[in-house]
């Protein structure tokens, strides 16, 4: 803040407080037994070998697994992220494996459901997701073709217009007006105002 030396004094000043994961004995980090100690203690571990991450998982699973109803929403968040660390810090081939090691460790049925759905849920949802980015992208590369088919090399100005809509209604009519078209000065790049 550029302030007046007179007002500095009352510049607010926060330190940062830095935890080098790495280099900080996995025991320490799990010294005062709190959840988030045990994620710590794996995320230190997502570029070890597989059977030193195996380890560290079945021991962070079984703790947070001990968690008490009452703690029931910090045990989801920690397997949840538990989860996502394996799905995008370790290798495709060991997400099966990882990903059961956290169900067999869960000894209560009715968790072991909650989390195989939870799992399944967060699949579906990313499949979904990337389908409908699938879709826009292919409905964007349509365009792109049919207009360079009509026009010859497009401008890069042009490439990015149609690469900025992601709403498959507005390039469905994109779509049309680009079939219409007679030169690229006809389309209409803005959707029109609704009455």
């Amino acid at each position: 803040m550029d302030l007046p030396p007179s007002l500095r004094r009352f510049t607010p000043r926060f330190d940062t407080l830095y935890l080098p994961l790495k280099q900080t004995p996995a025991e320490r980090l799990t010294a005062a037994r709190h959840p988030l100690g045990w994620v710590l203690r794996v995320m230190r571990a997502e570029e070890a070998s597989p059977p030193d991450m195996k380890s560290a998982l079945q021991e962070a699973a079984a703790e947070l697994g001990a968690l008490s109803k009452k703690e029931r929403a910090t045990w989801e968040e920690a397997i949840a992220f538990l989860w996502l660390l394996i799905q995008h810090r370790r290798p495709v081939e060991e997400h099966k494996v990882l990903t059961r090691v956290i169900e067999d460790s869960i000894r209560d049925r009715r968790r072991k459901h909650e989390v195989r759905a939870m799992f399944k849920t967060m699949i579906d949802v990313w499949r979904e997701e990337g389908e409908a980015r699938g879709e826009v992208k292919g409905e964007q590369n349509a365009i792109l073709q049919l207009l360079q088919l009509k026009f010859g090399d497009l401008p890069p100005v042009v490439v990015k217009r149609v690469r900025a809509i992601h709403d498959l209604e507005r390039l469905n009519a994109l779509l049309k007006d680009a079939w219409e078209a007679q030169s690229l000065k006809d389309i209409r790049w803005r959707t029109p105002k609704k009455r």
